[in-house]
């Protein structure tokens, strides 16, 4: 870890099926787009933490099964403090979203685009995304959300969330999100959401989806 003295393109072959915990945490050196192979599978625990550098455009493999998250707490999430561009997309591949994962990373300016395999989204994984925008989608696949998950996304202005049972869901999930104004769920589930733990207290922004 610490590996500040390179700079440049990062590039990772095509034969790599795991990058571990740290592997790249700091390298602050490192420009541009940042590419994960279609071979590799998990991203471990604060993997690019701190890699500032790359301001570039985000894109995830196709086979990536897990993106792990902080080491400890919400401090170290994986992609915590890039820069990145762009839209979001979480590959349809993912299950599991871990803590703090995408943690203040403001650069993303387009759509986030959750995949239809995810199931849990951890604390802070997406908190201060600020520059995201357009619709947040829930898929049906999801069952968890974390505390503060989309915390400060402020680009948001609706969000349709999908699954017919409400996930299990934390405190603060949607917290400063000043342009969400409505979330819509599956009309058969509306009192469900109503009254779940963790989204009661978004009742009045709750309506049927058409």
């Amino acid at each position: 870890s610490g590996c500040s003295g390179f700079t440049g393109d990062l590039i990772i072959g095509n034969a790599v099926t795991i990058i571990g915990d740290r592997a790249f945490w700091g390298c602050s050196g490192l420009t541009g787009d940042l590419i994960i192979p279609d071979s590799v599978t998990t991203i471990g625990n604060s993997a690019f933490y701190g890699c500032s550098g790359l301001t570039g455009k985000l894109i995830l493999g196709k086979s990536l099964k897990e993106i792990k998250g902080s080491d400890y707490s919400n401090s170290t999430g994986t992609f915590q403090n890039c820069n990145f561009t762009g839209d979001l997309i979480i590959p349809d591949s993912v299950t599991t979203i871990g803590s703090s994962a995408f943690y203040l990373c403001r650069g993303f300016t387009g759509n986030l685009t959750i995949g239809n395999s995810v199931t849990t989204i951890g604390w802070y994984a997406f908190e201060g995304c600020s520059g995201v925008t357009g619709d947040l989608i829930i898929p049906d696949s999801v069952t968890t959300i974390g505390a503060r998950a989309f915390r400060g996304c402020s680009g948001f202005t609706k969000a349709n969330i999908n699954p017919k049972t409400p996930p299990q869901m934390k405190n603060f999930v949607f917290s400063n999100c000043t342009n969400l104004t409505t979330i819509y769920v599956p009309s058969q589930s509306l009192d469900a959401y109503k009254t779940a733990d963790g989204w009661s207290i978004y009742a009045d922004k709750i309506q049927p989806m058409e």
